[in-house]
C-alpha cells in the first residue's frame, strides 16, 4: 500500500487507507505499507546497522538457518528513533488488533546473507491451548522495517496469506522448533501440504514497514543476491503474551528515561539496566 508524504507528515492515515489496511491485516494476515521512512534515515540506519551485521557474524554462527543471523537491536541512535519504534501510523493499526496497551516484547533484525536457504514453512508462535482446537483473537505481531529492497533474488519472506493465522487446529500449527530439522519438517505432510498452496513472496521496498500476524505461516528464502538482506524487526503484543522472556531488549535507564512517552510505554517490558 502506497502512503503518501502528507500521511507520513500527519502520522495518520486517510479513512480509505486505514479501513484498506486494517482489513489486508485481518483478512491476509500481512500488510505492507510503502515509504513510510525518510531515505534518509534509511541510510544511516543501513550503514549503522550493516556494520552491526558484520561484527556479529564475525563472531557468532548462523542461529535461523544456513547463513542467516537474527540479534536483538541496541537501543540506540538511529535505532531508537521514535518514528521507528512508536511510530504513529503503525500503531493506528495495531491498537484496534492487538489492544489500546499494547508492548514491544522483543526488538531485533533478520537477515538473509547470500548463501541463505529456505526455511521451513512455519508460524512463530506456539498455540495458546495447545489441548485445544480454538482459534484465539490476534495478540501478537511482527513489524519489520525495510532498511534494502526485498526483491524477488535476496531472499524475501514468503507468506502464506490464506487465513493461516486464524487457524485453531493444534495439528495443523507449523511452528518454527528453532529451525531445527528443517528438512524433516519440510517433508513432513504438513510440510508438503503448505507448499501446494503456493506462497506470495514479500516484496518491499527500503522505507517500507510491513505488519504481519505473528501466527501467520511463512519462511525464509535463498539470498541469490551478492549483497544481504536485512530488515529491523519489532514483535508487538498484548501486554499479557511476553514472546521471549530470555531475550528481552536491555535498555539503560538514562535511555529509557530520555525517551519519550510513548516509547517507554511500548517498551516497558524490556530490561531496564544502570
Amino acid at each position: 500500500m502506497q502512503i503518501s508524504a502528507e500521511e507520513v507528515t500527519s502520522g495518520e492515515l486517510s479513512q480509505e487507507h486505514f479501513e484498506n489496511a486494517l482489513m489486508q491485516l485481518k483478512v491476509s494476515g500481512y500488510v505492507v505499507l510503502e515509504d513510510m521512512v525518510d531515505p534518509g534515515k534509511i541510510d544511516v540506519l543501513r550503514t549503522r546497522f550493516l556494520e552491526l551485521l558484520e561484527d556479529f557474524a564475525s563472531k557468532n554462527p548462523p542461529n535461523r538457518g544456513p547463513n542467516r543471523y537474527g540479534f536483538l537491536l541496541p537501543f540506540e541512535d538511529p535505532f531508537s528513533d521514535p518514528e521507528l519504534i512508536a511510530n504513529p501510523i503503525v500503531a493506528s493499526l495495531l491498537r484496534p488488533v492487538i489492544g489500546e496497551e499494547f508492548v514491544c516484547s522483543f526488538y531485533s533484525s533478520d537477515n538473509a546473507l547470500p548463501g541463505s536457504e529456505y526455511q521451513h514453512p512455519h508460524s512463530d508462535v506456539d498455540p495458546l491451548f495447545p489441548e485445544r482446537d480454538l482459534p484465539t483473537p490476534p495478540y501478537a505481531v511482527m513489524v519489520n522495517i525495510h532498511i534494502v529492497d526485498s526483491t524477488e533474488e535476496n531472499g524475501p519472506a514468503e507468506m502464506w496469506p490464506y487465513g493461516t493465522h486464524l487457524i485453531g487446529d493444534t495439528d495443523l500449527i507449523p511452528v518454527h522448533n528453532k529451525f531445527q530439522d528443517i528438512d524433516a519438517r519440510r517433508s513432513s505432510p504438513l510440510g508438503r501440504f503448505s507448499e501446494s498452496l503456493p506462497p506470495v513472496p514479500m516484496l518491499a521496498k527500503a522505507g517500507s514497514i510491513s505488519i504481519r500476524d505473528l501466527r501467520m505461516w511463512h519462511r525464509g528464502t535463498p539470498n541469490r543476491s551478492d549483497q544481504p538482506r536485512p530488515m529491523l524487526s519489532m514483535i508487538c503484543n498484548r501486554p499479557w503474551y511476553l514472546h521471549d522472556l530470555e531475550n528481552r531488549n536491555h535498555i539503560t535507564r538514562e535511555a529509557y528515561e530520555a525517551a519519550p512517552p510513548e516509547v517507554q510505554r511500548i517498551f516497558r517490558p524490556a530490561i531496564i539496566g544502570a
